[in-house]
C-alpha cells in the first residue's frame, strides 16, 4: 500500500489513508472520545446516554490504536454516564 501511495499515478484512496494515519500519530480518536465522553457528562438531555455510548465505543476504537492516554479516562467518564442513566 505504501509503494502503491509513492508511485507517480497514486490511487484515489492515498489521501484519506494519509489522513488516518496522521489522526492516528497525532492521537485524535482519543481526543475525540474524551471530548464526546465529558459532553456526555454534561448533558442531562436523554442526548447523553448517546453520546457516552459513541464515547465509549470510539475510546475502544483509541484503545485498539494505542491512544490509551485519553481513551482512558474517556471510557471511564462515559461509564460513568451509562450508570448515572440507569439509576
Amino acid at each position: 500500500m505504501t509503494w502503491a501511495c509513492l508511485a507517480d499515478g497514486r490511487p484515489l484512496w492515498c489521501g484519506p489513508r494519509q489522513l488516518l494515519l496522521e489522526a492516528f500519530n497525532l492521537g485524535i480518536f482519543g481526543g475525540l472520545a474524551l471530548i464526546v465522553s465529558v459532553a456526555a457528562l454534561l448533558v442531562t438531555h436523554p442526548l447523553g446516554r448517546n453520546l457516552a455510548l459513541a464515547g465509549l465505543v470510539l475510546s475502544i476504537f483509541a484503545f485498539a490504536l494505542y491512544n490509551a492516554g485519553a481513551a482512558a479516562p474517556a471510557a471511564v467518564f462515559a461509564s460513568l454516564r451509562l450508570m448515572r442513566a440507569r439509576g
